[in-house]
C-alpha cells in the first residue's frame, strides 16, 4: 500500500492590515516608554532643584541703615577778597600751522558734477575751497592748475597730488586781487584723477 501523499500548504503572505497594526502598536509602546522617561527625569529634576537651599535663603540679610539728619547748626558765612587771575599775554609767536591753500575749482570738462567731486574730495585733503563753477570753455583735454599767487610750491605739492603733470601749471601773468591762491582746470582727462576713482 503506497502512502498517499499529504497536501502542500500554500504560503499566505502575511496581511497587510496586520503589520501595519503591529507597526502601530509598536510605536505606541515606544511613545508611552518615551513619556514615562520624561516624566521620571522632570520629577528626578524637581526633586534635587527642591532639595537644595536657595541661594537667598543662605545669605543673612542685615536691616537697612538708618540715616540720621545732623542737626543744623547756624554759621557765619565768610568772604574773603581775591584778586582775579591776570589773563594771559597775547603772544606775537607765528602760529606752527601753514595756512591754508585757498583754491578755486572750474569744471572745463563739459560734465556735470564733476567740479563739486573735486571740491569735496580737496576739501578732505584739507585745502580751503573758495569756489567752484565753470570754465571759460568747456574743452579742456587735460587738466590744468593756474598759479595766481606766485607760491610754485604750493602749485607743485597740488599737481602732486593730484597726479597732473608740473608742465600743466601756468603762471598768471597779472594779479587779479582774486581770493584764489591756485585755480584747478578740470578736464577730459578727469577720470584717471583721485577724486573720480
Amino acid at each position: 500500500m503506497t502512502p498517499t501523499p499529504r497536501p502542500r500548504e500554500r504560503y499566505v503572505p502575511d496581511d497587510p492590515e496586520r503589520r501595519t497594526r503591529l507597526r502601530l502598536d509598536l510605536l505606541i509602546a515606544l511613545m508611552v516608554v518615551q513619556i514615562v522617561l520624561s516624566i521620571g527625569l522632570w520629577v528626578d529634576r524637581y526633586k534635587t532643584h527642591e532639595a537644595a537651599p536657595t541661594k537667598a535663603a543662605s545669605v543673612e540679610t542685615k536691616p537697612a541703615p538708618v540715616f540720621e539728619p545732623e542737626p543744623l547748626t547756624q554759621s557765619t558765612p565768610t568772604y574773603t577778597e581775591t584778586q582775579p587771575a591776570p589773563l594771559p599775554q597775547a603772544t606775537s609767536a607765528p602760529s606752527s600751522l601753514p595756512p591754508r591753500i585757498k583754491v578755486q575749482v572750474l569744471n572745463g570738462c563739459g560734465v556735470p558734477g564733476v567740479a563739486k567731486r573735486a571740491r569735496d574730495w580737496l576739501a578732505r585733503q584739507d585745502y580751503d575751497i573758495r569756489d567752484v563753477g565753470n570754465a571759460d570753455k568747456q574743452d579742456y583735454r587735460i587738466s590744468k592748475i593756474v598759479n595766481r599767487s606766485g607760491n610754485l610750491t604750493a602749485a607743485c605739492e597740488l599737481a602732486r597730488l593730484l597726479g597732473i603733470d608740473e608742465a600743466q601749471i601756468t603762471r598768471q601773468s597779472t594779479p587779479t586781487g582774486a581770493d584764489f591762491d591756485l585755480t584747478l582746470i578740470v578736464g577730459k582727462d578727469y577720470k584717471r584723477l583721485p577724486f573720480a576713482r
